[in-house]
This record gives C-alpha cells, sequence and structure tokens, in this order.
C-alpha cells in the first residue's frame, strides 16, 4: 500500500495538465503518449494510460460542445452540521439522450426537491456525461 500511494502521489498533476489543454492539445498529446507507449521500455504502460485519459477528456469536451450522446440530470440533497460537514442524504439522478434532455430533467428533477431545501440542507442540480457520472461513482467507491 505504501508503495502505491508513493508512487500515484502525484496523479492529479496529469488530470490537470490534461483539463488545461483545448481539443486539439488533446489530440497532439494523444498522439505523442501512444507514439511513445511504443517504445517498448518501463514507461510503455503509463504512455498509454495517459493516452487513454487524454482521449477521454476529449470525447468530454466533444459532447459538451455538441451536445450529444448520453447525460444524466442529478440532484444533490446535503445536510450540512455546524462545522460546515456535509453529509449527502439523497442523490437522484435520470439517464438521457443528448444535453438538452439532461437540461429539462434536471429542472424536474430541482422542482420535485425544492421543499427539501432548508437553512442547513442544500439541493444542488447538474447535468454531466455518461463518462463524468461513471468516473464519479468509480471514485466514490474508493
Amino acid at each position: 500500500k505504501r508503495a502505491l500511494g508513493e508512487a500515484s502521489r502525484q496523479f492529479f498533476q496529469v488530470s490537470m495538465a490534461l483539463n488545461g489543454l483545448s481539443e486539439p492539445g488533446l489530440k497532439g498529446l494523444a498522439f505523442e503518449a501512444h507514439q511513445r507507449s511504443t517504445d517498448q521500455d518501463e514507461d510503455t504502460f503509463l504512455y498509454r494510460a495517459v493516452a487513454e485519459m487524454a482521449e477521454r477528456r476529449l470525447e468530454i469536451l466533444r459532447r459538451r460542445r455538441t451536445g450529444k450522446g448520453v447525460w444524466y440530470a442529478v440532484v444533490n440533497v446535503t445536510r450540512w452540521d455546524d462545522d460546515q460537514h456535509g453529509t449527502m442524504i439523497a442523490e437522484h439522478a435520470e439517464r438521457c439522450h443528448g444535453q438538452a434532455a439532461a437540461v429539462v430533467a434536471a429542472r424536474q428533477l430541482l422542482a420535485r426537491n425544492a421543499e427539501r431545501f432548508s437553512a442547513n440542507t442544500t439541493v444542488e442540480v447538474s447535468i454531466v456525461t455518461d463518462l463524468e457520472r461513471e468516473s464519479d461513482e468509480s471514485d466514490s467507491h474508493h
């Protein structure tokens, strides 16, 4: 566990670098990482992983730009204690085809959950692509 912790300590920097790139930048980075992954040295698999991350980020940006694909409307209800520590008490998600449909569904979810809002409870609405939702779900299981 300690070795994995040390090896993964800087992983967030890869995501930060990718998040700062445009679609053309991501295409170029993915191409270069794929090229380097063919060198058959000890970094082969790391370059392959970076290429896959860049391609995933590129697809998310494309979907945000076009509004196409599978999207989710999501409402999170969070209760806050006096120390401003939040505990999610409910989450509602609806699978939609396209960004526009997700916006409509999110408005409906928000309206259905508006009465849950109070001085110590927030109701937050968002729309995300299926790729982002899958990532969020896998992150919450670790």
